[in-house]
């Protein structure tokens, strides 16, 4: 079993509902960046729960592995880079209720059995190959619990196209289905806003005026494939985790509660998810046991 230390990143108290929705609110209106926020954008790029160093210890493992070995549940985050963003948000919780967490993903591979188009990488073979590996090796750690999250939008099934949300929905069903029929109880993470620049980057160059670095939400949530993540888990019987009202109001913004939200243009930092673990915890305890 391989316990991967986490990477660096700003160590902050998770916040309450109450505490989430204020900030969320207050950060749409933000123009200058304070002192400690600036003080986090030198790293904000590097502020991801696995360092980089890690990243291929864990791919070559296919698995990061958290917890007590003498745990008797073990759940899995599976998935591709956004399941390892959400795990300073659900780690917490799946900890404290007994479980040995197993973290499986592949960068740019998604959950949902799509043959994502990337010819740098030889996918849709390599994409599909690892993920038909990942999910058996799922299946005989036999968890009782599996999250899957994953990049649902702008994922390219072929050169200039990309998926729609009438392809995504069976997709995930599919995979979903395999899960479950394995023994599992499945649950769908809602994935985030992505930005057209990155986001440590925009606030850079426009301390001063941090709000031009969010987006309207309408094109920050790619709503239509968030509703098909929503529809797979309502066909199967999955559970459902909606995030979108702890990142946007109106729009999705850059920076929440005093800390840059994201890595780069789509991937939360390891202190904005650490900041959502007591509002993950909470919607998670609704499923768990």
């Amino acid at each position: 079993m391989f316990i991967a230390p986490v990477g660096a990143g700003t160590v902050v108290k998770p916040g309450t509902s109450k505490q989430v929705t204020s900030a969320v609110a207050s950060a749409a209106s933000l123009t200058k960046l304070s002192k400690s926020t600036l003080a986090e954008l030198p790293t904000a790029q590097s502020d991801a729960f696995i360092s980089m160093a890690l990243r291929s210890t864990c791919l070559v493992a296919l698995a990061c592995t958290y917890g007590k070995s003498s745990a008797k549940k073990t759940a899995v985050v599976f998935g591709d880079s956004h399941a390892v963003m959400w795990m300073p948000a659900v780690l917490p919780r799946l900890l404290s209720s007994g479980y040995r967490v197993t973290l499986v993903w592949f960068g740019a591979c998604p959950a949902a059995q799509v043959a994502v188009y990337n010819p740098t990488y030889d996918y849709p073979t390599l994409c599909n190959s690892v993920r038909a590996a990942e999910i058996s090796s799922i299946v005989t750690l036999h968890p009782s619990l599996v999250l899957l999250a994953e990049r649902d939008h702008m994922v390219p099934s072929g050169p200039g196209i990309n998926f729609t949300s009438a392809a995504w929905t069976p997709a995930l069903e599919t995979t979903i289905r395999t899960l479950q029929g394995a023994g599992s109880k499945v649950g769908v993470i809602e994935d985030g806003p992505s930005f057209p620049w990155s986001i440590p980057t925009c606030l850079s160059q426009s301390p001063s005026m941090a709000k031009a670095c969010g987006v309207p939400v309408a094109s920050g949530q790619a709503s239509d494939m968030h509703a098909a993540e929503s529809a797979a888990a309502a066909h199967t019987g999955a559970f459902f985790i909606p995030t979108h009202q702890w990142l946007c109001t109106t729009s999705c913004s850059a920076v929440i509660q005093s800390l840059v939200a994201y890595t780069d243009n789509d991937h939360l930092t390891k202190s904005y998810a650490g900041y959502l673990s007591g509002v993950m915890g909470s919607s998670l305890a609704t499923f768990i046991h």
